[in-house]
């Protein structure tokens, strides 16, 4: 081997050296990458539990005898059942009215409430309902983006 052709491997030698380590160093940047995506996927999915947790717990919280008093009140005291009460006391339940039925069974009341108000829709919004609601839509949207990776986390919150 004579000195020009040592000379005129030493370039080549580096060269290569230097691809490998541009590569090497191109493999461990990517591997950091991925790996920091995963701690901040991780990280939002842990934030999400905890704080579905405490949604959860909330929600509970709010299933109470107010809640159910409230949406029964709503109902009961709303002009649309009024109408439909106050119609069928007059047919059925009042001797004093001209449409008053002596012999009336409890067929008969049910043939007039599906003639006469086969569906009773009315709207039930309540602050506790609402914020019901709320609590519940907000959990629903914190636990969507993991819902194709995790089904039993969407099953477990939501059902």
């Amino acid at each position: 081997m004579s000195v020009n052709t040592v000379w005129s491997v030493i370039p080549e030698f580096a060269g290569s050296v230097g691809v490998l380590v541009a590569a090497a160093s191109l493999a461990i940047g990517l591997w950091r990458h991925r790996t920091d995506k995963r701690y901040e996927y991780i990280t939002a999915l842990r934030k999400t539990i905890i704080s579905g947790k405490a949604t959860l717990v909330k929600l509970q919280g709010l299933l109470s005898y107010e809640l159910i008093y409230e949406m029964g009140s709503t109902i009961v005291d709303s002009k649309t059942v009024g109408v439909a009460i106050d119609e069928m006391y007059e047919r059925f339940f009042n001797p004093e009215s001209e449409a008053y039925k002596v012999d009336a069974t409890k067929d008969d009341i049910e043939t007039f409430l599906n003639n006469e108000f086969p569906y009773v829709y009315m709207p039930i919004h309540t602050e506790l309902i609402e914020l019901f609601d709320k609590l519940a839509e907000k959990l629903q949207a914190e636990i969507e983006p993991y819902r194709f990776e995790y089904p039993s986390l969407t099953r477990v919150f939501c059902q």
